[in-house]
This record gives C-alpha cells, sequence and structure tokens, in this order.
C-alpha cells in the first residue's frame, strides 16, 4: 500500500514560543549540512539523559541544547572520523553546560 500525502488531512499547531529558537536551530541544520546536525543530536542525547538522571530539570534541557549549540564551532564534515570528533567534541560541551546548570 502506498501512502499519498495529498490525500491526507494533516493540520499543524503553532511552534511554542519557549522553542522558538529550536525550530531555528532545526531550520539551520536542515540548511547548513554542516556539523551542526551532529552538534544539534549530541546536544540533545546529552541534555535529555542529563534529565533522566536527574542532574538537570526538563525545562533545562533546551537551555543544554541552545548553549552547546552557541559554543560548538561548526565544520565541513569530510568522512567518518570527522563524524565522530564532533561528536565527542559536543558531547563534551554539552557535558560542560550540564555542569554548570547542575
Amino acid at each position: 500500500m502506498q501512502l499519498t500525502f495529498s490525500s491526507l488531512n494533516l493540520t499543524f499547531d503553532e511552534f511554542p514560543e519557549d522553542r522558538k529558537g529550536l525550530e531555528n536551530i532545526a531550520r539551520e541544520v536542515c540548511k547548513n549540512g554542516n556539523s551542526s546536525g551532529i552538534v544539534f543530536n549530541a546536544a540533545n542525547e546529552v541534555a535529555v539523559k542529563s534529565f533522566l538522571e536527574d542532574e538537570i530539570p526538563f525545562n533545562q534541557i533546551y537551555d543544554v541544547i541552545y548553549r552547546t549549540f552557541d559554543t560548538t564551532p561548526m565544520s565541513n564534515i569530510t568522512d567518518i572520523e570527522s563524524i565522530y570528533e564532533k561528536d565527542i567534541e559536543s558531547r563534551m560541551e554539552a557535558k560542560k553546560v550540564v555542569k554548570s546548570i547542575s
């Protein structure tokens, strides 16, 4: 069975005002194609894990993502090693942000 989107009646809510920054980051990730997606993913994973481990409150997840994204330099990804290195760098930065919050 093939899914035809034109036959679906979809509606979307406005993005919550307190999360507009995340929407902007997501758009930047889609547009740029550099290491921004790796940074965003790593920051999100560290932030959510920190919340689940009671290191930060839920509403601080967004702050960890914003601050990590703002402080981690973006670069062009040329090979698998550079992906791995950027992921490690981003996670270390996100952990620093968590530590500064908690």
